[in-house]
């Protein structure tokens, strides 16, 4: 497969937008399938995605836009064990493994993203996102920085370093121990 044809426009499948509401449960929360503004659509599926694996990705989708990312992270991983070159997997792995709170498990998603592509922009971001969350800010800066170089029009990078710099400025200990005391005040 061409990297033309793995990186192919995803096509609507109409029947999974009526499966996802019926796989909701009653009152349950819907959460989105994007996250924080993602441009994937959860109704969406990759054309080049076909059998069990494309079984796997949409009930995957499903799981994770009505809240259960455990679930959807769970059957990710065993598209990603059978297709392991498709980055949509691995991707939509890492945001549901990250959703559920396996911050480890995404971090080693995302890394693995970066290894397979060192300019793949939202696995640079989404490695910030682990670092802030493991409570890292220097590496969650030193992420978000890579992602704002690698995609400089992407607003959502420029605030989420904005956020990291303010972050790691306000747990950063003073250069000499007093409060507003600058190193070279001497």
């Amino acid at each position: 497969m061409s990297i033309v044809e793995a990186t192919a426009a995803p096509t609507k499948v109409p029947a999974a937008a009526a499966a996802v509401a019926a796989a909701c449960p009653p009152g349950g929360q819907r959460q989105s399938w994007a996250g924080a503004g993602h441009e994937r659509c959860p109704h969406c599926v990759p054309t080049y995605l076909t059998g069990r694996v494309r079984r796997w990705y949409v009930r995957a989708a499903q799981q994770h836009n009505c809240g259960r990312p455990d679930r959807a992270a769970e059957l990710l991983v065993s598209a990603v064990t059978h297709e392991p070159s498709f980055g949509c997997l691995r991707e939509a792995l890492a945001r549901a493994q990250f959703d559920a709170g396996q911050y480890l498990a995404a971090r080693t998603t995302f890394t693995a993203m970066v290894a397979l592509d060192p300019h793949d922009h939202y696995a640079t971001f989404g490695l910030g996102l682990v670092a802030t969350a493991l409570g890292v800010p220097v590496a969650a800066t030193c992420h978000f920085e890579r992602a704002v170089e690698l995609s400089p029009d992407e607003p959502r990078y420029a605030v989420a370093l904005e956020h990291a710099r303010a972050a790691l400025a306000h747990t950063a200990p003073t250069p000499a121990g007093v409060a507003g005391e600058s190193p070279r005040s001497s």
